[in-house]
């Protein structure tokens, strides 16, 4: 048996579908069936039964998982215990919602673990086609940073996922001068029960909207939406405003210019938020990933007042 047919054990026991997991893992199906067949013939015991909505563990497969995923656990541990020892940087790559806020308190926490004798190396990463979530559990990335809404986090996989919650990005509205909620000293979300709000579409977004539309229903109204592509903030200047609102962080307003945007305001509602979590996978939650991301909430909350971030 190899290591590697550990790790496809552990994908199919987490997905329960052979053709999720064998994306996932870059294999084909049938691959990833004739690995599993192999594992099974080998250990004289079943791992899954095919069902009609993909697979299932069997008591065997359950008590083999616990010890598969120790393995993996011990492995990776030795493997970071051995780079340190020679030197070798650990590679940490996030993904995210990460403005220019948040990757500093990021660069401020790799600078004091490397001061510490860690030699560690971190990069960002994004995605126009999955959500940050879907790329931390597809391990395109170690750890994310980025808002959940209350429906996503009621359907986390815990066992899976541990998101740790760093601090509140206000909501921002943004509006055209045309438009007359710009006449108004402040605007909150109460105020646009009228108005058809942007609805980015891409998955970039996706949480976003959803904590947008569970703070419009705690206001007691449906939000009426325009939907409106972009793939990242670097769209946010082709988006048309004319008729409709925005409403993005206010980490976020610094870094977009609007350039290409006729004149615009901006309200602070300081009685929504974004929710910023931190969030890894629990199998690197001993190790240096999971270390990493314990560290950098700590340093946001050392850094609350410096930056503004509640």
């Amino acid at each position: 048996m190899r290591f590697s047919d550990l790790e496809e054990f552990i994908e199919l026991a987490r997905r329960l579908n052979y053709t999720k997991a064998a994306f996932a893992l870059g294999v084909t199906q049938s691959a990833l069936s004739k690995h599993i067949a192999a594992m099974e013939k080998e250990l004289g015991v079943r791992l899954f039964d095919r069902t009609s909505k993909g697979a299932e563990l069997t008591a065997e497969g359950k008590l083999f998982l616990e010890e598969a995923l120790s393995l993996v656990r011990q492995f990776n541990r030795a493997k970071q215990k051995l780079r340190r020892q020679g030197g070798e940087p650990v590679d940490i790559v996030a993904g995210g919602n990460i403005t220019s806020n948040i990757l500093s308190v990021v660069a401020k926490t790799v600078r004091a673990c490397r001061k510490d004798g860690l030699a560690l190396h971190a990069t960002c990463s994004e995605s126009m086609v999955k959500t940050p979530l879907e790329m931390l559990e597809n391990g395109d990335v170690d750890l994310i940073i980025t808002h959940f809404s209350d429906m996503e986090l009621a359907n986390m996989d815990r066992s899976r996922v541990n998101a740790r919650f760093l601090f509140n990005d206000p909501f921002v509205i943004v509006v055209e001068d045309e438009n007359p909620l710009a006449q108004r000293d402040s605007v909150c979300v109460a105020d646009l029960v009228h108005m058809p709000l942007v609805h980015l579409s891409s998955n970039y977004f996706f949480s976003g909207w959803g904590i947008v539309a569970e703070a419009c229903h705690a206001a007691g109204f449906e939000p009426n939406h325009q939907a409106a592509f972009a793939a990242s903030t670097r769209d946010f200047p082709d988006l048309d405003l004319s008729d409709s609102v925005l409403i993005i962080t206010k980490g976020l307003l610094a870094d977009v210019p609007f350039m290409g945007m006729p004149p615009y305001r901006a309200f602070v509602d300081e009685g929504h938020s974004f929710p910023v979590q931190i969030a890894t996978r629990t199998e690197n939650d001993g190790g240096t990933v999971g270390m990493f991301a314990d560290r950098v909430a700590e340093t946001f909350w050392e850094m609350r007042d410096e930056r503004g971030f509640l």
